[in-house]
């Protein structure tokens, strides 16, 4: 069995808050450092929004605009903090997903 646990209090479902918050922290700031980098060329909101989700996801299709030593440093720190949470926050989903399914299972005993 994956999950045993004998403790009730333990079988609480944890609320994915933080995790979502430092995401979406994350998404919003890439996006705004990656406007703000990009200032100079023709690039929109949309096109910022594109590479901090690309750079997240770790899709990594190819640069909007090309980046300079700045926008390549900012790009790897949006990358390892926004894979970072977003596998935070997944583990959170699974998790929740084995305290759902082993409470049912009891449930059925």
């Amino acid at each position: 069995m994956f999950y045993k646990n004998t403790k009730k209090e333990e079988h609480r479902i944890k609320k994915p808050y933080i995790p979502l918050f430092l995401l979406i922290t994350i998404i919003v700031g890439g996006t705004i450092g990656y406007d703000i980098i990009w200032a100079e060329t023709d690039s929109n909101i949309i096109d910022a929004l594109y590479m901090t989700i690309i750079t997240i996801t770790t899709v990594g299709y190819s640069e909007v605009f090309p980046l300079d030593t700045t926008g390549r440093i900012f790009t790897m720190i949006i990358g390892i903090l926004g894979i970072g949470s977003l596998f935070y926050l997944l583990s959170i989903f699974m998790e929740n997903l084995f305290i759902y399914l082993s409470i049912i299972k009891h449930k059925g005993n």
